[in-house]
């Protein structure tokens, strides 16, 4: 017959085993996720003070020591064009959801407002109604990985990848 000792001991090991093979991979708290697609996009996630937020950030709020949250979409040049054309959509947010061990989010909006920028004659002009989907996962603390589409005439994106790699500002 077992002591009730030795019961109690393994019922304690057995929980606090389970425990910790639920754990999830937990983002970064109050940090900021890059991630580029040389001649494409770039993308640029933040997270909030509780690391269970990915925060919202609106195109065209420079100024900030750190990035901003956001799309940036590099449009093709019509023939005859005077330079790179790129397209910058903000970012609303989206709550963090742990699901299958990893916090993962996944957001679907049209952008109210958007700035198609064009660098060769640099006139910037208000583009509304932007169709955004954007999902990700957060593999490990420093590395979010997902995918990302944008709609919108003369300026698409395709449902693309990104890994955005977590962003450290750099010594001066």
């Amino acid at each position: 017959m077992r002591s009730p000792v030795i019961a109690i001991l393994t019922v304690v090991v057995v929980v606090a085993g389970g425990a910790g093979a639920g754990a999830s991979a937990s983002p970064t708290r109050q940090a900021w996720y890059t991630a580029t697609s040389k001649g494409h996009f770039g993308i640029v996630l933040g997270t909030s003070a509780s690391g269970r937020r990915m925060v919202a950030g609106a195109p065209g709020t420079g100024g900030h020591t750190h990035p901003v949250p956001g799309i940036i979409v590099l449009c093709p040049t019509p023939a005859g064009g005077s330079g790179p054309i790129e397209l910058q959509i903000g970012f609303p947010g989206a709550a963090l959801k742990p699901i299958r061990h990893r916090y993962r989010f996944s957001r679907s909006y049209t952008a109210a407002k958007a700035t198609l920028i064009n660098f060769g004659t640099h006139i910037s002009t208000p583009v509304t109604g932007v169709a955004v989907k954007v999902a990700g996962v957060v593999t490990w603390s420093r590395r979010i990985t997902g995918t990302v589409s944008v709609t919108t005439p003369g300026c698409p994106l395709t449902s693309s990848t990104y890994n955005a790699k977590l962003w450290r500002p750099q010594p001066a």
